[in-house]
């Protein structure tokens, strides 16, 4: 199992991707680091009783029609 740092390096750059016209290292460091403390701190951040949109998985048997 990867701990939240290893997550972040892994989804940092595709979330956050850093400036081209900056110092990359330095961004990407801080873009991990606030990837990490959203995985860390996610509860808080996007509370589990938090009202949206829910979908149900629906799988058919009727064959598909075009139309």
């Amino acid at each position: 199992m990867m701990d939240a740092f290893n997550l972040a390096i892994c989804f940092g750059p595709t979330l956050m991707p850093a400036p081209e016209d900056k110092d990359q290292v330095q961004y990407q460091n801080q873009i991990n680091e606030l990837i990490k403390c959203m995985i860390l701190y996610h509860d808080d951040i996007f509370p589990p009783d938090l009202v949206g949109l829910e979908y149900e998985k629906y799988i058919s048997h009727e064959p598909f029609m075009d139309m």
